[in-house]
């Protein structure tokens, strides 16, 4: 079964009605000046894999009070898929101060070791598999 598309508070369109009360729901958070601000589908790349870089398409960007930048990714079932593991890990990896919330909940897992050399991308002299920069 397909999730509704449905629109927000802030008259964005979302694909699903989950992310639109997600989206809501940081409206609410800035009016209340809760943070200062938030952005849609911000594109993170992540070094994933087989490939130098693969784009995610993160649901949220928001800039904190703190003038912090969190992530946010709105989920509207349990998504365990390993994609989606990748896609978190990966990013958990190469930004370990970044705060990652899912679901409103912060995530701060990290990657077994085995998981780390299951997807190295590269030659294994640099100190990060997944981030080349570092």
């Amino acid at each position: 079964m397909k999730a509704g598309k449905s629109f927000c508070l802030s008259r964005h369109f979302h694909p699903s009605k989950s992310e639109a009360e997600y989206c809501a729901w940081l409206f609410a958070r800035k009016q209340n000046n809760e943070i200062i601000d938030y952005k849609l589908y911000p594109s993170i790349n992540l070094p994933i894999k087989g490939k130098i870089w693969r784009k995610w398409k993160i649901d949220f960007q928001v800039m904190e009070n703190d003038g912090t930048i969190s992530y946010h990714e709105s989920k509207g079932w349990n998504r365990s898929d390993d994609s989606f593991r990748m896609k978190r890990d990966a990013f958990l990896i190469c930004w370990p101060n970044i705060k990652l919330y899912i679901n409103k909940q912060l995530y701060l897992g990290k990657p077994t070791k085995e998981k780390i050399k299951q997807w190295k991308t590269y030659d294994g002299k640099r100190k990060n598999p997944f981030c080349a920069w570092r």
